[in-house]
């Protein structure tokens, strides 16, 4: 930690140091009253200090701390996710793992790769974990791709069950309305014609990508207005690709 800053915008890690730095603050409760004291009196380290009580010191024994702590197992998940070769990709993100087992954005980046792999089983064991904390940021992603790994073994129902979860935790999801679409999908192949037209009228209700969904658009249009002819027509449709595990 220095107190010249000069020093500091110089150094090569200054912003990765910068992001540490507030994000301890926001843990420890000290941001706002730091950000309050730094307007009134500058940014002298001595501010630093009176905010939170404790001398420059014991300041770089507790950051330090917090960064090992914290820090670390997020550079390992960057790591893994900038990678293209999937075994460094997977062993970033065990070692984010190893370092803070609780971290449930490396566990859906890892849950990911088993997904991607094909090793559905490993997937839902990773998946499951998120499941635990229904307050978890990464509860939607994790309940999609849950749900993508059934419908792919054609287990509809369970796929159904987990796109209904994503549903519920999808208002502010920019692209909810490829849960929509799924969600039809699996009426549609559990033999339940009107469940199917209730949500491909949801999909269609929803701002979708004009381009990539088109074919799925003209398709639930299609089956909305004519669900006769629209059944015989269920091969030919584009669905969405569960590869990616989006």
């Amino acid at each position: 930690f220095s107190s010249s800053t000069e020093q500091f915008h110089d150094w090569d890690l200054g912003c990765h140091f910068a992001r540490a730095f507030f994000y301890w603050l926001h843990e420890t409760g000290q941001l706002e009253q730091y950000l309050k004291n730094v307007r009134e009196k500058g940014y002298e380290l001595s501010v630093l200090e009176e905010t939170v009580s404790k001398s420059y010191g014991r300041i770089n024994i507790g950051l330090s701390k917090f960064i090992k702590k914290n820090c670390y197992a997020g550079a390992y998940l960057k790591d893994g996710q900038q990678t293209e070769d999937k075994a460094r990709k997977k062993q970033a993100f065990l070692k984010a793992l190893e370092l803070k087992p609780d971290y449930q954005a490396a566990r859906l980046e890892l849950a990911g790769c088993y997904y991607r792999s094909k090793d559905y089983e490993k997937c839902r064991e990773n998946l499951e974990q998120i499941f635990d904390d229904p307050e978890s940021i990464e509860y939607r992603r994790a309940a999609s791709l849950m749900a993508n790994t059934y419908y792919n073994e054609k287990d509809y129902p369970k796929a159904l069950e987990y796109y209904n979860k994503a549903w519920e935790y999808s208002d502010y999801y920019e692209y909810k309305y490829r849960v929509a679409y799924q969600i039809g999908n699996c009426h549609y192949y559990l033999k339940d014609p009107e469940g199917a037209k209730q949500w491909y009228e949801k999909f269609l209700d929803c701002k979708w990508e004009q381009e990539s969904m088109k074919a799925s658009a003209d398709y639930a249009r299609k089956y909305v207005g004519r669900t006769d002819t629209a059944i015989d027509a269920k091969q030919g449709k584009c669905e969405k690709d569960t590869k990616s595990g989006n």
